[in-house]
């Protein structure tokens, strides 16, 4: 599972630096990284079990892409994209994410669930 993760984030990175310079609006290229980017990390998340660590790296690796796409520089504070809006600030793109992981891994265990119970009726 290791040389996944691995694959993964290789995956991400190459998505973050391909809207580095880039001419789209600022919304299209967030769009483009989460549906490619983020996409296979999402996809591969209902398959591996991710640690709280390698989570941070990705959302490192989010908030990177998130400043790439708006043409900010990298020391630019993170806390805007990081922080929930009760605390000023705009968490709504990684909080998507951390939802959909969160529903991909509750639809696995009921499907699991579901898959056990009807091999034993068997």
């Amino acid at each position: 599972m290791r040389a996944t993760k691995e694959v993964v984030r290789q995956k991400i990175i190459a998505t973050r630096d391909l809207i580095k310079c880039h001419h789209l609006t600022p919304e299209l290229a967030t769009e483009l990284f989460t549906s490619k980017g983020m996409g296979i990390f999402l996809f591969s998340a209902a398959l591996i079990e991710w640690s709280e660590c390698e989570l941070n790296d990705v959302k490192r690796l989010y908030v990177q892409a998130y400043k790439n796409a708006w043409h900010l520089p990298r020391s630019t504070a993170s806390a805007l994209f990081i922080f929930p809006k009760t605390h000023a600030g705009n968490n709504k793109p990684w909080q998507r994410v951390k939802t959909i992981i969160k529903n991909i891994h509750s639809d696995f265990i009921q499907l699991s669930a579901k898959f056990v119970k009807s091999t034993y009726q068997i």
